[in-house]
């Protein structure tokens, strides 16, 4: 088992210790979590974004009750949806020992400020004026189901064996069984599972069960969740007609924007806050089989040699030093082209069920732009013209000589 499965069980010691907070504490919660998730929600941001705009598609389309209060719509559910993502991504950082959280203080104190988050989001639901007892309900019990399943995901990441997967030993792991043997029965997304099967080992095809599992329970379940909460508070049908649209653009956009999280973990952008230098390789570092790890696992082993070393070797605190020979590994093993074209099919299929004559349709159509261009992906451009353009096999295209927006 590896070490990052260790500090899964670790948390859950820390977590039940934790019973009280001291000032320091609350001050410090204050200035890293609560401030920046305010200042997330003046700017664009994805999660809130899409919230925002899932309502203004049902306001253009004529299906919001009149008399209806704007302001849950345009204020709190957006906000709901950010606060879903910001106390995953507490945990999301010990999981994947990001940001040096590595040892029992700085373990505690995600924790701490990931239960202080959900105390001050639960008493400021419970508080809120404008939401009767209806409305309170249904986003505490949305709320609690988003953050299960990405805790599930999480779960299935760094505790299942490529056997327990073969025996289809899922069931405890999972949610909404139900909504993951729908995403595989789904005739879309079968499309890209055949593709990538036929092209894969045994063990391979056991490694994309798990990781279509963990990508909806990760992704696509917070997106569907959003929908649903927002649908039931309007009372939409679930028969209606727009709302199983916007159902199915969420589930798309979902697992598009996984797959892109998963390219991207294979570049290093020094000018952004978000990455830091002991975080690029994360997937390798950690044995996270994504899904252009599962192609280029697959190629001849003289192809493959670096990851796959790097994949099996336990207890390496940081793969920095080694992005550039592993980004040139993936890109001639055709893997990291192969799922940057996916998440792009995937993007541009979800944009083609929006009405973009909706002003909210063009704005949900826009979010999945992400798919062709994003501050990671400059790199494989830049990378791919430089070893086409380059004699020298042995010269290496490095990410830490170039900034996202430079010629």
């Amino acid at each position: 088992m590896r070490e990052s499965a260790s500090h899964f069980s670790e948390m859950k010691k820390i977590q039940r210790t934790i019973h009280k907070t001291e000032l320091q504490t609350l001050l410090q919660f204050n200035r890293e979590v609560w401030q920046p998730l305010q200042q997330k929600l003046e700017r664009i941001s994805v999660r809130s974004s899409f919230a925002t705009w899932v309502y203004g598609y049902y306001l253009e389309a004529g299906l919001a009750p009149e008399g209806h209060d704007e302001q849950i719509f345009r204020s709190i559910i957006p906000l709901t949806a950010e606060f879903v993502i910001a106390h995953a991504y507490l945990f999301n950082q010990v999981f994947d020992r990001k940001y040096k959280i590595v040892n029992k203080e700085q373990i505690n104190k995600n924790i701490s400020q990931a239960n202080l988050l959900e105390t001050h989001f639960d008493q400021y639901i419970l508080e809120h004026p404008r939401l009767n007892s209806r409305q309170k309900n249904l986003i505490h019990s949305s709320t609690n189901r988003m953050k299960i399943a990405i805790h599930k995901g999480q779960d299935l990441t760094h505790h299942t064996t490529l056997d327990l997967i073969a025996h289809k030993r899922l069931t405890h792991l999972l949610i909404d069984e139900q909504n993951i043997t729908n995403l595989f029965s789904n005739q879309f997304f079968a499309q890209f599972f055949d593709h990538a099967k036929a092209k894969s080992s045994l063990d391979m095809h056991l490694a994309l069960y798990s990781y279509y599992a963990r990508c909806f329970l990760i992704s696509t379940d917070l997106f569907l969740r959003i929908v649903a909460l927002i649908s039931d508070l309007l009372e939409i049908p679930v028969v209606n007609e727009t709302r199983k649209t916007i159902r199915a653009f969420a589930e798309r956009y979902g697992f598009m924007l996984q797959i892109v999280n998963d390219n991207s973990d294979f570049f290093y952008e020094r000018q952004t806050n978000y990455k830091l230098s002991t975080d690029v390789l994360s997937d390798i570092r950690n044995g996270t089989y994504t899904f252009p790890l599962i192609l280029h696992m697959n190629t001849p082993e003289s192809k493959n040699k670096l990851v796959k070393r790097l994949f099996f070797q336990q207890n390496q605190p940081s793969l920095f030093g080694k992005h550039n020979l592993v980004l040139k590994e993936m890109m001639e093993s055709q893997a990291l082209r192969e799922s940057i074209r996916l998440g792009r099919r995937i993007g541009q299929s979800a944009k083609t069920l929006l009405n973009q004559e909706f002003s909210a349709g063009r704005r949900l159509a826009k979010l999945t732009e992400i798919s062709n261009n994003n501050r990671y992906y400059h790199h494989y451009f830049k990378a791919k013209d430089f070893y086409r353009k380059s004699s020298n096999r042995d010269l290496l295209y490095r990410c830490e000589n170039h900034t996202f927006g430079t010629s």
